[in-house]
């Protein structure tokens, strides 16, 4: 399915608009709230695009046409000229980055500015040799807490996020319903964000396993002002 990867990247594009001055500034929101409804799907979006074209599309909550076009031109080339164009003026793996707590796409980006960082394993490097500490504004508290982060995001690598894990589970539950041995369970969330160990259960026997496909839909980490939500919808929908 391509939802989680078109997720990630409105998720992306949100976090790059919100540091273009340039920008909208309803189009962050929007795109947000795209990547909810598309990581939530439980069915492939490009299904639903193959059958019903843009108006489909524009059917999902969040989708308005311009989003809609983007959605399109995802599934018929792989790739968004939008996207590509923010990621040439922003070249921050924001995906990555803001999966580290206390990481947003603010942070990410001063650190790029200060330090050149680009990724995960930059800063990690920039940690192991202690320049975060030495930068204005951050400091050794938040250079420590930047390595409990990333040592928390190691430790889930690998987990699918809620809103992936449970249409796969249903998927598979669809393609297994005929057989009266088998089914499949998510226990044991440690949160809302992140989904739990699969559970496969066959003639009574238990073996655990992680899902194994990262999620687009991640945990953000906010920064600035809250959004508001009850933004008329002609305003908040692209």
């Amino acid at each position: 399915m391509d939802n989680s990867r078109i997720a990630e990247i409105f998720e992306e594009i949100a976090d790059m608009l919100e540091l273009d001055p340039k920008a909208n500034k309803f189009e962050p929101l929007a795109y947000r709230k795209a990547a909810l409804t598309i990581g939530s799907l439980q069915q492939d979006i490009a299904e639903i695009y193959n059958k019903e074209g843009i108006e489909g599309l524009t059917k999902l909550p969040g989708v308005g046409k311009t989003i809609a076009e983007r959605i399109e031109e995802y599934i018929k080339t792989g790739t968004i000229k939008k996207y590509e164009e923010l990621k040439a003026k922003f070249p921050v793996d924001f995906a990555d980055l803001t999966r580290i707590q206390g990481m947003g796409a603010k942070k990410a980006f001063k650190l790029y500015q200060m330090l050149g960082i680009r990724n995960v394993e930059e800063l990690k490097q920039a940690i192991a040799q202690h320049k975060i500490r030495e930068l204005e504004g951050f400091g050794e508290k938040s250079e420590e807490e930047l390595a409990k982060g990333i040592a928390l995001l190691e430790e889930s690598k690998g987990r699918m996020l809620l809103g992936t894990a449970l249409p796969e589970a249903e998927s598979l539950i669809s393609k297994l319903k005929n057989s009266s041995h088998m089914r499949v369970d998510a226990e044991n969330a440690r949160d809302w964000r992140i989904s739990s160990p699969v559970a496969y259960f066959e003639e009574g026997r238990r073996s655990n396993g992680f899902c194994h496909k990262d999620a687009g839909n991640r945990a953000r980490n906010s920064e600035g002002p809250d959004k508001d939500n009850s933004l008329a919808e002609d305003r908040s929908e692209l």
